[in-house]
Parts: structure tokens; C-alpha cells; sequence
């Protein structure tokens, strides 16, 4: 028996150990200054599931917690008395310091980096800082149906920007090297392709929140060539224009097919 209780101790000491804390954020965010708290969420189906946590303190906050991935996590900022602001930080296993804004557009610094310096280099794009600045300025109002048009037509061209990721930035053995190699294929013009390594993505990283979005993609066009197999939709012929479908995120931010197939992930 004291030898089954022991057994049991050790398993839960490794379980713990293995649970340590592997990562550390320290945030300056100036435009942060009057908010209460801030929390790293991953995603479980359309809801936010917050896994760290801190306190605001004038803008500055210090998150700390385990991670099992190095990934974009969406981040939740809450103030009393408003709206939660969402956002993202990529998160690494180590110890990151992030300077600047952070909004639904941010523009922002981090140090001690091996990745997120790449992935947000994009903030310093001028064409980046023009578009966000006229984004801004439209929302900053009450924006007219004709406004929400452009400030829809910006989006589309600033998010993909935004999202420049190279699978290359990432060891061959880095879930995100294996991510972004599948979202090189055209979803449809090489599905076999993407099949074969979005597949190989999903099984080796089922819970990573970019396998997660990539099995999502996956389902759809295999849901459509289903369809078009038996008939029920009908091929277009190339060079013609396909219909373009919108769906919502977990902000109720709306993103159109069109645009899920431009952008180039980083989540």
C-alpha cells in the first residue's frame, strides 16, 4: 500500500513539475492605463477561456503561467464600466517584454524574442501605419453604411499585413514551421496537398490553436467538394467569380472567405 501511495506522490510531483511556469510577459501599454485587468485566452469553441491573468497597474501588467505552445494567444483587457478590448500577444517560452499599444490595431515593440520581433516587425510597415491611421480615424466617429464600406475595404487590406508570417522564421521541428508549410497550398487548386500536411498538423498538434483553425479550414472544403461531388454545388468554371461567404469571430468581428484565403495566419 505505501508503495501504491508513493507511486501515486511521484506521478502527481512530475505532473506539477511538468505544469511549472514557462514563460513570463512584462506589458507597457500606455493606452491601457485606466483598465483593470488583462488575460491570455485560448479558444474553445466561440468563447475566450482565460488560462493567465494579471492586474493593470497604469499600463503595466506582469502575466506569467505554462504554455504548451509558443502561438498568437488572444488577450482580453477588462475595465470597469466598459467593453472587454481584445487583442493578441504571441507567446513564447521565455521571457518577453511588450512596449506600445494594444488594440484591435495595435503598434507595438517586443524584446528578448526568438519569434514575436518577426511576426510584428509588420508595425513599422508605413503602409501598415497609413492604413491604420485611416481605419482609426473613420471608426473614431459615427461612420456612415457608406463609411463602413471603406473602413471593411481597409481591414482587408491591413489585416493581411498584419499577418505576414514566414514559415520560415521556425525550426523544421516548430508546430508553426508545420502550420504555415500547409497554408502555402490553394485550398482548393491543391487540396491533396494541403489535405495530406493539414492533416499530419491536426493529428501530431490537435489541441494548437492554429491546428485548430487549420482543421476548421479542412472541414469546410472537404464539406464542399462533398457537395460539389454529388451535384449540390455546382463548379465554377475558371475565371469566374465564387461566392464569397462571412462569418463571425469571437469578437463578432466579421472575416469573409476571400479574406481567410489572402491571409497568411499567424495563429
Amino acid at each position: 500500500m505505501k508503495k501504491i501511495i508513493a507511486f501515486v506522490i511521484a506521478l502527481v510531483s512530475l505532473h506539477s513539475f511538468a505544469q511549472e511556469n514557462n514563460f513570463k510577459l512584462i506589458g507597457d501599454f500606455p493606452n491601457l492605463k485606466k483598465a483593470d485587468s488583462i488575460h491570455l485566452c485560448n479558444i474553445k469553441g466561440k468563447d475566450l477561456i482565460p488560462f493567465s491573468s494579471a492586474k493593470i497597474d497604469n499600463g503595466t501588467f506582469t502575466l506569467s503561467g505554462y504554455i504548451p505552445y509558443e502561438d498568437e494567444y488572444y488577450t482580453k483587457v477588462t475595465t470597469f464600466g466598459e467593453d472587454p478590448q481584445y487583442g493578441k500577444l504571441f507567446v513564447e517560452k521565455r521571457e518577453l517584454t511588450y512596449s506600445g499599444v494594444l488594440s484591435k490595431y495595435p503598434k507595438f515593440e517586443v524584446n528578448g524574442s526568438l519569434y514575436a520581433h518577426k511576426v510584428y516587425a509588420s508595425h513599422k510597415n508605413p503602409e501598415y501605419l497609413e492604413l491604420r491611421k485611416k481605419v482609426m480615424a473613420l471608426e473614431s466617429g459615427n461612420p456612415t453604411d457608406e463609411q463602413k464600406v471603406t473602413i471593411q475595404k481597409l481591414q482587408q487590406d491591413l489585416f493581411p499585413i498584419i499577418g505576414n508570417v514566414e514559415y520560415s522564421w521556425y525550426p523544421e521541428t516548430h508546430p508553426k514551421h508545420q502550420i504555415h508549410l500547409a497554408d502555402q497550398y490553394y485550398y482548393d487548386k491543391e487540396f491533396e496537398k494541403f489535405e495530406t500536411q493539414a492533416l499530419q498538423v491536426t493529428e501530431t498538434y490537435p489541441d494548437h490553436p492554429g491546428a485548430k483553425r487549420m482543421g476548421y479550414v479542412l472541414q469546410f472544403y472537404k464539406e464542399r467538394k462533398a457537395k460539389e461531388a454529388a451535384g449540390i454545388v455546382k463548379k465554377s468554371r475558371v475565371g469566374t467569380q465564387y461566392t464569397d461567404v462571412t462569418a463571425q469571430d469571437v469578437e463578432g468581428k466579421a472575416y469573409s472567405l476571400k479574406f481567410l484565403k489572402t491571409t497568411n495566419w499567424s495563429c
